[in-house]
């Protein structure tokens, strides 16, 4: 199983935030991003993941030719007004579409799945279903933090699509049953995070000292990394390949610029199946970039 069974899709929040605990470079260039695109072209790379709250990277993305791309978005702006929900959903779509200037997206996904346990979460829904129905988008579905939400969501609509964090460091989709719900009731999973935001391929140097304090697991990641004459990048992936047949449908990968890119793309076929237990079960706040307290 390689990434030739999977498609990569790339991920803009780059383009339109400084997004990444590593990034010290900032929002990707133009040049980089031409770059970048014109080369997944070339490679079979078709989908591209972004949202309406990563800055400018829709607005961006308008700026070059998407036709060879499937487009998934994210939304989450849709105010307390419960009156005028399903329409805000319309227009939420609606400018997405226009900041990309494209006639339609391949998926659009809430993107804080508080808002769905809320109490419009119902008019969310139709507002979602009814986008579809007008051929706005192809799919809807939901970007999640915590896989225990996905049989609940999926018991509110007839969901398409989840776009999860997996990396070998959360490894929650796997354990929780989560990737088997999501292929048993023919829901695509899209998964993200898989290198945590870059914390998994930085060096030493480059991590931020507040995660010192969990010395112990870089060093067994370090060790199991050595064992294997893996780098950073080649373990990473390596986890998600060895994982793809339980129903990962696309990786979501950002980069910060074209090298990065054709890192992914020389190591896409790595494999291992001797990971060590110790990370399966690793501390929350470690795991979730939103726990993290980084000055």
């Amino acid at each position: 199983m390689d990434w030739n069974d999977v498609k990569l899709a790339l991920g803009a929040a780059q383009f339109g935030l400084d997004y990444g605990i590593t990034n010290n470079t900032g929002t990707v260039s133009n040049e980089q991003i031409k770059l970048v695109l014109n080369l997944a072209k070339k490679k079979n790379v078709q989908t591209i993941d972004t949202a309406a709250s990563y800055g400018v990277s829709e607005t961006r993305l308008g700026n070059f030719d998407l036709s060879a791309f499937e487009i998934v978005t994210k939304i989450s702006d849709i105010g307390n007004d419960s009156s005028r929900v399903e329409n805000r959903v319309d227009t939420a779509i609606i400018g997405s579409m226009e900041r990309l200037k494209v006639n339609q997206l391949d998926a659009v996904l809430i993107h804080n799945v508080d808002l769905l346990f809320g109490p419009t979460s119902d008019k969310i829904v139709r507002g979602l279903l009814k986008a579809k129905d007008k051929g706005l988008c192809k799919k809807i579905g939901v970007s999640i933090y915590n896989p225990d939400h996905i049989k609940p969501l999926s018991e509110k609509f007839p969901i398409d699509l989840i776009q999860a964090p997996l990396s070998i460091f959360d490894q929650r989709m796997i354990h929780s049953g989560g990737l088997k719900y999501c292929k048993d009731n023919n829901i695509s999973v899209h998964v993200r995070s898989i290198f945590l935001q870059g914390l998994l391929i930085c060096s030493p140097k480059e991590r931020p000292r507040y995660f010192d304090k969990w010395a112990k697991i870089w060093t067994l990641w370090d060790i199991w990394l050595e064992k294997n004459n893996f780098s950073q990048v080649q373990g990473a992936i390596s986890f998600i390949n060895t994982h793809l047949p339980l129903g990962i449908e696309r990786v979501v990968v950002g980069f910060q610029n074209i090298k990065q890119f054709k890192e992914v793309l020389r190591y896409k076929n790595t494999l291992a199946n001797d990971f060590p237990d110790e990370l399966m079960d690793i501390d929350e706040s470690l795991r979730d970039p939103t726990k993290w307290k980084v000055n």
